[in-house]
């Protein structure tokens, strides 16, 4: 994982391997591993602590502003909400899920691995709709 500021120059190099990772606003990076392990770490980029979470992988991962990883796996069918602790906070069942997005309100997008369609789900992890897509889309970040 590697940081760079606005110039171009490199701020951070941590040896972690990363799906995804975030720095927190106290500096912490949260992140989430090859291995399916919800990853903490100082602001140096020292590993605190790792742990496994069951959750299938294989999507494109996602960490929250809040320092939740969103865990998706289109082959079990699912996108699973992991605390910064690697506790299941939600889960909803979608075969083909692929990308997750948490929006500022609390609602989630979750795109298809068919890129032809995707999910709003409500902060109680509640489908709201459903929406076909007219080109193939692989991220949705907003209406």
């Amino acid at each position: 994982m590697i940081e760079v500021d606005r110039n171009g120059k490199e701020t951070l190099n941590a040896p972690a391997q990363l799906k995804a990772a975030r720095k927190m606003s106290d500096g912490k990076i949260v992140g989430f591993n090859h291995q399916n392990g919800v990853v903490q770490m100082d602001s140096s980029g020292q590993i605190l602590t790792t742990t496994q979470v069951f959750c299938g992988g294989g999507g494109h991962n996602e960490v929250t502003d809040s320092g939740h990883v969103l865990a998706l796996s289109p082959g079990n069918g699912n996108i699973i909400e992991f605390d910064a602790d690697g506790k299941e906070v939600g889960h909803y069942d979608y075969q083909g899920a692929m990308y997750g997005f948490r929006l500022p309100g609390g609602h989630t997008f979750v795109t298809h691995e068919s890129q032809t369609e995707y999910l709003e789900l409500d902060e109680n992890w509640k489908l709201v709709k459903s929406t076909s897509l007219d080109v193939p889309t692989m991220k949705v970040k907003k209406h």
